[in-house]
């Protein structure tokens, strides 16, 4: 090779050398670009103020801040599984081993959410899922309902009622039951949820000596139904962190941006095990599978009642039971008490990702209005027993009946028919698991009569229009049969 082929290959060398360091000059400079943005996006996005309000501390905190060195050494972190936007893990937290369960959710601004990645959820989104964990745990320790009566006299008579709801913090077993006023309006809690309104102030009322004032009634209310809330953080740095939960678990394509997001971490209490791992390790009877879907029942009317609640998604893998050693489970629904043999389980509702709930005047949701409900066929996506699908697929139908209820609508509205809908689905569901073969081969004449049993309650329900109704007539004497609630 001559000297001047020689110059002529270090020159070509040089100018990719050069070409590719100007590339990656230009390559940072756009990204430094791009993450000074998403810090704007991030800080000026009003749902993360929101939340700012409800986690601890008020701000976003340093992630080593919020577990120490010593929880990763001693390997208390255990991986569980990913749910909806967010992955769940073991704590086993404190001298006594206490467990925990962690769901971490990375938190994306508005306008990044729908466009950036699948597994992270908008601070809007995540605002919600934080308000209905903190709302409807409070049920565990009960709600007080307080409604004050004014009666106008003169030629007709108008109530005027405000309801203020009053959490009890003793969660002391059985202390609640001497504070019941046992003064319970007969017409039920649709009553003591409807809002009157009369073109009379009722200061002006009060001037002009127009109405006596009745003594408020109180109303309580009391489920298990619901996990309880222990803290919740929003960290920052998680991804420069070396103790960051990343290291338990694999992520694919992690970018460098990703260490400008926010985390949001929720610690609740282990609420056992999902109903579907139960069913698929045979590891549950039938009289345990009917007084798990009671459990479900009561817990969603006595949160629809209050809170105007809708959990939107409830299947079986957003069920969680846990083993007791208790007999019955008490649940209180508007001042009345009622008592349903446990079969050793305890179940729990989780993941309110999709979940509807008001708190006071405000009204939290998500926004489910990409559902289709042209594309699928509901009642043939649960009954065609040509469909080959799994049982993952069928869960379409629900979600397209909801769609079909909302095509017109906004899905902040309120609807009677969605817990119905879902607890319909599962009441289905589990009629079809009980006539599996594992079952089958088990089966004598107390499971075969809890079958019909739950046959029965689905003529029921199809003829429903809202819970309340359903609930009603469980507990009638036609329906209050197997696994009864006792009061």
């Amino acid at each position: 090779m001559d000297d001047e082929e020689f110059l002529r290959i270090i020159n070509k060398k040089m100018q990719q050398e050069e070409f590719r360091w100007d590339s990656e000059r230009i390559f940072a400079k756009e990204i430094e670009k791009f993450d000074r943005e998403l810090k704007k996006l991030i800080q000026t996005d009003r749902f993360r103020e929101e939340l700012l309000k409800e986690v601890e501390c008020c701000r976003a905190i340093d992630f080593e801040t919020i577990f120490s060195i010593d929880d990763y050494r001693d390997r208390r972190f255990q991986y569980v599984c990913s749910g909806s936007f967010g992955n769940v893990l073991i704590l086993y937290a404190g001298r006594r081993r206490q467990i925990q369960i962690i769901k971490t959710i990375r938190c994306l601004p508005e306008r990044l959410s729908y466009a950036y990645r699948t597994g992270s959820m908008s601070y809007r989104d995540t605002l919600n899922e934080v308000k209905c964990l903190k709302i409807l745990s409070k049920l565990c320790s009960g709600v007080w309902l307080t409604r004050k009566n004014f009666t106008i006299n003169g030629d007709g008579q108008i109530d005027h009622r405000n309801v203020s709801i009053n959490c009890d913090d003793d969660d002391d077993g059985d202390e609640d039951d001497d504070r019941l006023d046992g003064d319970v309006d007969d017409d039920g809690l649709n009553e003591i949820s409807t809002k009157i309104t009369t073109k009379i102030e009722i200061n002006q009322c009060r001037n002009l000596n127009l109405f006596d004032y009745k003594p408020r009634k109180r109303f309580y209310f009391k489920a298990n139904c619901f996990p309880k809330l222990y803290k919740v953080y929003l960290c920052q740095n998680e991804m420069k962190s070396k103790f960051c939960f990343d290291s338990l678990y694999p992520i694919d394509n992690v970018r460098p941006i990703d260490e400008n997001l926010e985390t949001t971490l929720i610690r609740m209490e282990h609420c056992g095990i999902e109903l579907n791992q139960l069913i698929e390790m045979d590891r549950i009877g039938p009289e345990a599978i009917v007084s798990i879907l009671k459990q479900i029942i009561i817990g969603i009317a006595i949160a629809e009642s209050i809170y105007k609640f809708e959990h939107r998604d409830l299947h079986r893998s957003n069920i969680t039971c846990s083993s007791i050693d208790r007999e019955w489970i008490k649940f209180i629904y508007n001042s009345q008490k009622y008592y349903l043999q446990s079969y050793g389980f305890e179940a729990k509702i989780i993941d309110y990702s999709y979940s509807r709930i008001n708190d006071g005047e405000r009204v939290y949701f998500k926004d489910l209005s990409y559902l289709n409900y042209e594309k699928y066929d509901a009642e043939k996506s649960i009954n065609d027993p040509d469909d080959d699908s799994d049982g993952d697929d069928n869960e379409i139908g629900p979600y397209s009946e909801m769609a079909k209820l909302f095509q017109s609508k906004n899905w902040s509205h309120y609807s009677n028919r969605t817990n119905l809908i879902w607890i319909k689905f599962l009441l289905k569901d589990l009629f079809a698991i009980l006539e599996t073969k594992s079952f089958r081969l088990s089966f004598n004449d107390e499971h075969r009569r809890i079958w019909n049993y739950l046959g029965k309650m689905i003529k029921t329900i199809e003829q429903c229009e809202d819970i309340f109704q359903f609930f009603n007539q469980l507990t009638s004497d036609n329906l209050n049969t197997i696994v009864p609630f006792q009061s």
